[in-house]
């Protein structure tokens, strides 16, 4: 058996993740402390600074010693769960991106996932298939990401917890809303449909008033798991939710 396409493969994959890393700032929050270990020994003169913490408290200090461009959490935490801290993080620091590694596959941990705020989900069995480099490329844009493998997942536990008596979405919310899980930011949407921004926003609240939902993030992922749009075959989405 031939190996060396293998190897090229993997090799792409580091150089790639390597790129978008490189003078940014992380901080990994996980119980795996060899994998803290390893990401230091793998990024050690690429990211413009790496802290690592194995607890909830721990990663809050670093927090307030210093924002990074960029948070990587692990499900399971020591005495904790970085659901739970995701959740803390976005109260007080609501742009910055995070990434969540899943352990478990189970619908109640994915609504878990889905409700702390994450900007991405990953499992962590896809991780050295490539699957960071997309995810990392969407939350680092200002995107969400999650692995395709989830979303039956993610339609078990989502669908249930939309409002069964929502007003249905009119013809031009319908529209907007299409764009939106395209990743068109308010700007494009309103280009694309001839339309203000002002009108965009207006619809856009509207929809999220529709769907229950507290967020752009949250419209997405109600909107794909409920059929109201159709998510496009793929790894994963970059969404622009800003």
């Amino acid at each position: 058996m031939d190996l060396n396409p293998l190897f090229q493969s993997n090799l792409e994959r580091h150089q790639a993740t390597l790129q978008l890393l490189a003078r940014r700032s992380l901080l990994c929050v996980s119980a795996r402390r060899l994998m803290i270990g390893h990401l230091h020994l793998l990024l050690e003169g690429v990211l413009s600074s790496l802290d690592g913490a194995t607890t909830e408290a721990a990663g809050l200090h670093h927090l307030q010693q210093r924002v990074p461009d960029l948070v990587l959490v692990t499900e399971s935490l020591e005495g904790g769960t970085g659901m739970a801290f995701i959740r803390t993080i976005k109260q007080r620091y609501p742009h910055l991106p995070c990434l969540l590694l899943l352990e478990h596959e189970t619908p109640d941990v994915l609504q878990e996932a889905l409700a702390c705020g994450s900007d991405g989900i990953c499992l962590e069995r896809l991780v050295g298939r490539g699957h960071i480099i997309t995810a990392l490329k969407a939350i680092l844009d200002g995107g969400i990401y999650m692995d395709a493998p989830l979303l039956p997942l993610m339609r078990q536990g989502t669908s249930s917890s939309v409002k069964e008596d929502r007003a249905p979405l009119t013809p031009r919310e319908r529209d907007v809303l299409g764009k939106l899980v395209e990743g068109c930011s308010d700007a494009q949407i309103a280009a694309q449909l001839f339309v203000s921004v002002e009108t965009v926003r207006t619809h856009m609240k509207a929809i999220r008033r529709k769907l229950g939902a507290r967020d752009r993030s949250q419209v997405i992922l109600i909107a794909v798991t409920t059929g109201l749009v159709r998510w496009q075959k793929g790894t994963g989405q970059n969404h622009e939710t800003r």
